[in-house]
């Protein structure tokens, strides 16, 4: 099958709540790809990107983050990147129906609050479902739900897992990066207007100074003198 595993983690900690593995894909994989997969979670927090890929080899890592828990995707790298999402998307839709039949108006909080990995590991019966509705990319099922789509995912960032795996990265720092440079471009520009106020007042300032003590002196001399 083209979808290898898939993890749904609570971002704030990085518990794992489910995993599920499709035996069949991961027969002859390294036990690296799903250490690499648990470290991408690690690496996440609120101020992640919302979505991402990366790449690693033959195989592509897809993620979504929605309600700050995180919902990751081992494929291979010719699966469909539009069809990794919408997989991502109803496998999220999924979990919290599930999470709302067992805990009803508290799931929110048993979300929050669960402190044991594989809690909910009784939604792996669903993943396998919804897993086996996604498997092929030619399908009809697929090729309808593609052409239903309209999300555009040629903005989700993309990058190669060692970026992340080398360096010890947080996704967020990205973002934080960017956010810095805006912050000083706008700090720079105002830096410039105050300094180009302060040279026109340097310029200026006395002649109209001098101009004021020439207009007192002519009044003094014409209405008073």
């Amino acid at each position: 099958m083209a979808i290898v595993y898939t993890y749904v983690a609570r971002v704030t900690d990085g518990l794992m709540l489910v995993a599920s593995i499709d035996s069949a894909s991961a027969a002859g994989q390294s036990d690296q790809l799903k250490m690499d997969g648990k470290q991408i979670i690690r690496t996440l927090n609120v101020r992640s990107p919302r979505q991402c890929t990366f790449e690693s080899g033959e195989y592509a890592f897809h993620y979504l983050i929605e309600l700050n828990i995180v919902y990751l995707v081992l494929a291979v790298k010719a699966y469909p990147k539009r069809l990794a999402f919408l997989y991502l998307a109803d496998l999220h839709q999924k979990f919290v129906d599930h999470l709302q039949q067992e805990h009803q108006n508290t799931w929110e909080h048993a979300l929050a609050t669960v402190d044991r990995p594989y809690a909910f590991i009784k939604f792996d019966k669903e993943i396998q479902r919804l897993r086996r509705d996604y498997s092929d990319p030619n399908s009809r099922q697929s090729v309808s739900k593609l052409n239903s789509d309209l999300q555009d995912v040629t903005s989700i960032m993309k990058k190669n897992i060692q970026d992340v795996l080398d360096r010890g990265e947080r996704l967020s720092e990205a973002a934080d990066a960017s956010s810095r440079l805006v912050n000083d471009s706008k700090n720079f520009h105002f830096g410039a207007k105050e300094l180009n106020r302060l040279a026109f007042l340097r310029k200026w300032a006395p002649i109209a100074g001098g101009s004021l003590i020439m207009l007192f002196f002519f009044y003094i001399r014409l209405y008073i003198l």
